[in-house]
């Protein structure tokens, strides 16, 4: 019997918002296995801002041409192998794709055991209640660029404030959390009440701003006076003094957590994104 795979390609480029145009569904026969490779059940697939970017030209990303299968990572059971090191049965995840079968040939990770070091860390059997959904979830990129936004190139300073846009998003919720637990107040920029109070209440946020309802400049002049010493993934550390908030507010950063609707609104007419502040901490 003949597998079939159900596949969503991107039918043209996108222009502004994404829309049902830009993509199609195709069903192709599951081609057979050659050696070294391992057919992939897909059991969960990622739908993040970032494939948006992946599709056209933003941060330098050669564009997809019409017909590519629309790329994220996703997560899935092995059905069937010709790989030595990729047993039948086992729990994978890698760049799968939006479809129901991929085909491997060994670039996945095997989720029954990670590598640590020289050593071996076992992850699934040892926490039956840890959700299949991790390595695109919590432990997925998103959380490593909070991660490393912060830890590496802008660390808090225990006490002071520390601001993130974007903060209702994948990665800026990640990172004021991270910034919180190393002893940061923590202030959010995000783009609704909904947001806001979300912050607040499930992420652990000491304030959250609504930029679109306030003015951000004023508010972070009211909560975050002093000196300011900002860094992103895109620049080295400097100071800021509260005359400086609403000029460079207006100007464009790099943010890891630059809200998607933005993106796409800004690219539509510009050819481009604009960016904004990703993380900043002060003195209170």
């Amino acid at each position: 019997m003949v597998m079939k795979n159900r596949r969503v390609i991107m039918a043209q480029l996108p222009a502004g918002m994404l829309k049902a145009a830009d993509f199609r569904l195709i069903e192709e026969a599951v081609p057979p296995l050659k050696e070294g490779q391992a057919l992939i059940e897909v059991l969960y697939t990622l739908i993040d801002p970032i494939i948006r970017g992946w599709m056209v030209n933003w941060f330098g990303f050669v564009p997809m041409a019409p017909g590519a299968l629309i790329p994220a990572m996703g997560v899935g059971r092995v059905v069937d192998s010709r790989s030595p090191g990729i047993a039948a049965g086992s729990i994978v995840s890698g760049m799968y794709g939006w479809q129901n079968y991929a085909i491997t040939d060994g670039q996945t990770i095997l989720l029954d055991q990670l590598p640590y070091g020289d050593q071996v860390m076992p992850i699934r059997g040892h926490d039956p209640e840890l959700p299949l959904t991790y390595p695109i979830g919590i432990l997925g990129v998103s959380t490593m660029t909070a991660y490393f936004g912060v830890k590496r190139d802008a660390p808090p300073i225990p006490g002071r404030n520390y601001v993130v846009s974007g903060a209702g998003g994948s990665v800026g919720s990640i990172a004021g959390q991270i910034a919180k637990m190393d002893g940061a107040t923590v202030i959010g920029l995000a783009g609704t009440d909904d947001k806001c109070a979300w912050l607040t209440s499930e992420c652990n946020f000491d304030h959250a701003i609504n930029y679109r309802a306030s003015d951000p400049a004023t508010e972070l002049k009211r909560l975050c006076p002093g000196e300011w010493t900002y860094s992103s993934t895109m620049s080295a550390a400097q100071s800021w003094s509260p005359s400086l908030i609403t000029s460079r507010l207006a100007r464009p950063f790099f943010s890891a957590a630059q809200p998607l609707s933005t993106m796409q609104a800004e690219t539509s007419r510009t050819g481009g994104p604009r960016t904004t502040l990703t993380f900043a901490c002060s003195a209170r």
